[in-house]
């Protein structure tokens, strides 16, 4: 794994709840993890290596001449330097990942932020339909009121002559709240009570 892995990471949102797939970054989590464990290891076998390298070369070179301690100090500088540049690469893996997570953290409180707006819009949008809807079923209902109201007063008027498409038969009430006339040419007039 290379901090370009790390870098180029993407992982798959999921629908109907706030985050990414747990088990990819579960698994994600894991290579790193098992990145930083072979370092580690690594850098403990370059130690052990050193320290082999060191008793090897006190044993085979005469300490008299200095030549062993010059083998000494170039295998740790060696050492050194691979155990310096290993704490590196994982100190920068790490800090990839971390910068990474912040990334996907701040996307993920941006599109929840964004999903909530939409939502209020919807439910504001809800709001004034039914509103509307309320209003133009009550504006219809008081011209119904208003259309049986006229239609009464009509019938009840003593100088008025039955005319065409009027009934001449009182109105009768069928069931409770529901005013049914009598048929008139051939069609039967329903109206319900809304009052």
């Amino acid at each position: 794994m290379t901090p370009e892995d790390v870098r180029g990471q993407v992982f798959t949102t999921v629908r109907l709840r706030e985050g990414y797939d747990l088990g990819e970054v579960d698994s994600f989590m894991g290579r790193v993890e098992s990145v930083m464990s072979a370092l580690v290891r690594e850098n403990a076998g370059l130690r052990e290596q050193r320290e082999a390298a060191v008793r090897a070369a006190q044993q085979t070179l005469p300490s008299r001449n200095g030549s062993a301690e010059r083998l000494m100090a170039i295998a740790q500088k060696v050492a050194d330097e691979a155990v310096a540049e290993a704490s590196e690469r994982a100190e920068q893996i790490v800090k990839e990942a971390e910068a990474r997570a912040s990334s996907i953290e701040r996307q993920v409180r941006d599109h929840t932020a964004g999903i909530q707006r939409e939502v209020g819009g919807l439910h504001e949008f809800a709001a004034e339909f039914f509103g509307r809807l309320r209003a133009r079923l009550y504006e219809q209902h008081q011209a119904i009121e208003a259309e049986l109201s006229r239609l009464d007063a009509g019938r009840q008027s003593p100088d008025a002559e039955p005319g065409l498409g009027e009934a001449t038969v009182p109105p009768q009430m069928s069931h409770p709240g529901v005013w049914r006339s009598a048929p008139v040419d051939g069609h039967r007039v329903v109206s319900e009570n809304w009052a």
